[in-house]
């Protein structure tokens, strides 16, 4: 379901596999009356996927790349071009700038667990999987990002707001556990 914040042009699609593989499929889809509610899109759903009937069962694989899907949804994420690789897309709280997740686009060494991991190049993501996760500037080169050891973690990284919004042109790398570290008490914490 893509449903959208002013609930004009909203749609359900009923689809299977994760917009990744060859194997994906669009089986219906369906734009949704303006202004209808996330009960009536449920409901929607519903009688659609009543209609595709049961579907041959995933690989370990497959259902990896689906729960990462799934876990990307539901936090406003979408599949799409990403300055020609793709990416999942989330827009700004500010005008011209996007969050993006994606497997990291050349190795990168991340320390899990005091063990050096090194992170594919890859469009393929898993929920286990270290992932980039960043903000671009939809105009210029601007971009802030971090490598999240899994992708629950990358998508606290953006619901948080941990990265900062780059300047112009800014390109910056922070480091995830310095990210995530307790920021220290504004002065000292007094005691009855």
């Amino acid at each position: 379901m893509f449903i959208l914040e002013n609930r004009v042009g909203s749609t359900v699609r009923l689809i299977e596999g994760d917009g990744r593989r060859p194997s994906f499929v669009e089986h219906a889809r369906r734009v949704l009356p303006d202004g209808a509610s996330d009960d009536i899109a449920v409901t929607v759903a519903a009688e659609m996927a009543a209609q595709l009937g049961p579907s041959v069962a995933a690989t370990p694989e497959e259902t990896g790349n689906r729960l990462a899907a799934g876990i990307l949804t539901a936090n406003g994420f979408r599949l799409d071009d990403f300055y020609g690789q793709t990416a999942w897309l989330r827009p700004s709280e500010i005008a011209d700038f996007t969050y993006y997740i994606r497997g990291a686009p050349a190795p990168h060494f991340v320390n899990i667990k005091g063990l050096d991991i090194a992170v594919p190049m890859t469009d393929q993501i898993a929920a286990e999987m270290p992932v980039e996760v960043g903000i671009s500037h939809d105009h210029d080169e601007g971009n802030t990002s971090c490598i999240a050891p899994c992708l629950e973690e990358g998508v606290r990284v953006i619901l948080e707001g941990m990265l900062p919004h780059p300047s112009e042109d800014e390109v910056v790398v922070f480091d995830y556990e310095k990210l995530i570290a307790p920021k220290p008490a504004d002065g000292p914490i007094r005691r009855p």
